[in-house]
This record gives C-alpha cells, sequence and structure tokens, in this order.
C-alpha cells in the first residue's frame, strides 16, 4: 500500500500543493560558458506543497540529480549595498558572541567573503568548505587567517571543533534538511557553546509580497520564522535567535546544541492560517502578473523600444525563461565579472559588463531584482545614460 503523502518537516498529512510552473532551468548559480550550453540546461518542475500544520513549503519537484555546487557562483557582494550588509552582520555577530580570537567555520563559503570579513574583524581563525570555491581567490584573503577546502560538508569534519559556525543560503537548497541539520548537530555534540547562524530564503516575503520571480527551482524549502526555528529544536538546537533581514528577504537564525526535542512546538496556528490564505491566491498572483507583463511586452515590440535587463541573478533566470524575449531584450547587464560573456539558463542571454550600455543607448532598463533598484539607476546615470526603468 502507497503511503500517503506528508509534511517533509512535522509528518502531518494536512498537505496541499498550491502553485506550480512550467520546466525551469534547475540552478540559477550556474551561468553557461556558451549559447549552445545555455539552452540546453537542465530543467526541472516547480510544484509547491503547503503544511496547515507547521507552514513549511516544499517544492515537489524538486530532484537532487540535477543540482551541483561544483561550479556554483551566486555571489551577491559586488553590490555596495549588499557588502554594507555583509559587514553590519559580521559586526553584530562579532559583538553578540564575543568572536575574537576564535575559530569560525563556514559551511558553503561560496567566495569566503563572508567569512573573510568576520575573521578581520574579530581576528579569528577561518575555516571555509564549498565544492564550489574558487582557489585563485585565496589572494584575496592574505591579511586574514583563513583555509579554504574544496569539498563537501561532512561527518567527516567532526574533528573542527569551531566556536562559531555560518551556513548561508545553503540549507534551503538540499533535498533533506533535518538530516543535514542533525549531522551538523552530531558533529557538535562536544562542542555546546558553540553558536550556528543559518541563513534561507523568507518565505512571508516571497509569497506575502507576491514576489513572483522569486520562485526558483533551487528552493527545495520555504520556512517562516516560526517554521524555521521549529526545524532547529526539533534537530536537537536552542535557538536563540530568529529574524528577517536584508531588506527582509531573509530569515536568520543563530542556535546552539541542546538536547534533542522531539516534542518541539508546532508554531502559532493563527500565523499558519494566515499564510495559507495568502499562498491560496498564489497562483491568481501569477496570472495578473503574467498578464501585465505580456501588455508591457507588447507595448515594447509595438513601439520598437530599445531595451536591455540588468540583474542576471534568480529573478532574472525565472522571468527570462517564461517569456520568449531573444529579439525584444537581447541581453543582461550584471556587475559580477564572473558572469561576462556567460549565458543565462535556459533563455541564452548573454550577460554583459555595465560599459556596454554606454555605446548601445537603450531607452529602457529593466531591473530583474527591486532590492537593487536605485543602485542601478544610480549606475546608469553615473554611465551618462538617461532611459526609463521598468522594475520587476
Amino acid at each position: 500500500m502507497k503511503n500517503e503523502p506528508c509534511c517533509k518537516l512535522c509528518g502531518s498529512n494536512r498537505i496541499f500543493d498550491f502553485f506550480q510552473l512550467p520546466p525551469v532551468p534547475t540552478q540559477d548559480g550556474v551561468m553557461m560558458t556558451t549559447k549552445v550550453e545555455a539552452l540546453a540546461a537542465p530543467k526541472g518542475q516547480i510544484d509547491l506543497r503547503f503544511c496547515k500544520d507547521c507552514g513549511y513549503i516544499r517544492n515537489e519537484g524538486y530532484d537532487p540529480s540535477k543540482i551541483s555546487f561544483d561550479d556554483y557562483d551566486f555571489s551577491n557582494d559586488h553590490s555596495p549595498i549588499f557588502k554594507a550588509f555583509v559587514n553590519e552582520l559580521c559586526d553584530r555577530l562579532v559583538e553578540d558572541y564575543d568572536l575574537k580570537g576564535k575559530t569560525i567555520l563556514d559551511i558553503g563559503c561560496g567566495d569566503g567573503v563572508f567569512l573573510n570579513t568576520i575573521c578581520e574583524k574579530g581576528n579569528n581563525k577561518g575555516i571555509g568548505i564549498d565544492p564550489g570555491f574558487d582557489h585563485s581567490k585565496r589572494k584575496l584573503f592574505d591579511q586574514a587567517d583563513v583555509t579554504f577546502s574544496r569539498e563537501y560538508y561532512s561527518e567527516q569534519h567532526r574533528h573542527l571543533k569551531p566556536d562559531f559556525m555560518a551556513c548561508r543560503l545553503v540549507l534551503d537548497l538540499l533535498e533533506d534538511q533535518t538530516e543535514f541539520l542533525k549531522m551538523i548537530r552530531a558533529n557538535l555534540e562536544d562542542c555546546p557553546d558553540t553558536i550556528l547562524y543559518v541563513e534561507v530564503p523568507n518565505a512571508l516575503y516571497t509569497f506575502e509580497e507576491r514576489i513572483i520571480w522569486n520562485v526558483v527551482y533551487e528552493h527545495g524549502a520555504w520556512y517562516t520564522p516560526e517554521s524555521f526555528a521549529f526545524q532547529f529544536e526539533q534537530c536537537g538546537f536552542e535557538v536563540l535567535n530568529v529574524s528577517p533581514c536584508w531588506n527582509d528577504e531573509f530569515l536568520g537564525i543563530e542556535v546552539r546544541p541542546r538536547a534533542m526535542d522531539i516534542n518541539a512546538q508546532l508554531p502559532n496556528k493563527a500565523n499558519i492560517q494566515k499564510l495559507h490564505d495568502t499562498v491560496l491566491g498564489f497562483n491568481q498572483d501569477f496570472e495578473s502578473m503574467m498578464s501585465f507583463c505580456n501588455d508591457k511586452l507588447d507595448k515594447i515590440r509595438k513601439n520598437n523600444t530599445k531595451t536591455i535587463a540588468w540583474g542576471a541573478g534568480a529573478r532574472a533566470v525565472t522571468f527570462f525563461n517564461l517569456f520568449d524575449l531573444e529579439k525584444e531584450i537581447p541581453v543582461i547587464v550584471d556587475i559580477n565579472n564572473k558572469r561576462h560573456g556567460k549565458y543565462l539558463p535556459g533563455s541564452g542571454h548573454e550577460i554583459v559588463a555595465p560599459e556596454f550600455i554606454i555605446d548601445y543607448a537603450p531607452d529602457l532598463v529593466l531591473i530583474t531584482n527591486p532590492t537593487y533598484a536605485e543602485e542601478i539607476k544610480t549606475q546608469v546615470k553615473e554611465l551618462g545614460i538617461n532611459p526609463d526603468f521598468w522594475v520587476l
């Protein structure tokens, strides 16, 4: 007899599917080296499922075999406002947890910018673990006591015994978040005072604000502050703090090891009901947004408006794979120089440097992420261009 579907977080069978997208690229942090590769990028189905008892949202279409972090790059640190966020976050963590002369372990460290920053601020020793770490970046960290390993974090790292651990924007990309957290908890069995800091996208921001383009394949899980805390309590952690950060787009949680709590308290029912009502209308919101965008694109075609996009991130991947815009919007600008000359997965749009717009002189710039809108507008004007803007 086939088992009845249940929530992967709390085990409840009070679940329902509420939002689907046609096949989209499975990774938005991997840009392609040729247009041919981009057009052939692996795709997968998005099928979001909601739990009425804990508020956990999961992409049931998620297939871990279509995800790899060996050549992954999704750094936001080229943005001045994101750099400011990282600096402020590191200042707070160093102050709150007296991270001075300590050992810091960063799981999924990316290019190591966060790890380097927190080590410099507290004169700490840093260990970065990431299967996609670019070893050419080592020279950037000569002033800090940091080392990097290009591998996946596992039980084999139990001997490290850090004073502080970080894992930013990784947990939601994994197939089994509970298994991963229990592995970390087991590794910290002899480290009762170690603080663990984890960041994930904030479900309340994406779904309450109707940020359609935030829904990407890689996000296998979506959390509210309460379901996030519930996850950690179930896995043997004491929650010290959980709150939105980075323009409320992310959730940050600080925890430390404690005895396993199989009776962790479910999130507040009233808050779950509010999110339930929100996700029920998400399909209708999506249809309305698609209609609005189609009208906007029809005007661009009718008026032959010279248009480019700015921002080759996750939202751009979703947007450009839902519309055929090869002629209307031929290129995408991005300030991350590692993406220049590469191509957006699925749609095949070439990614170019900001200076491209000087000669191209667009009439309209489509900004794919509103968080960076004012920063991008300033950069465009500094390049001597004065176009109109469309902010997704």
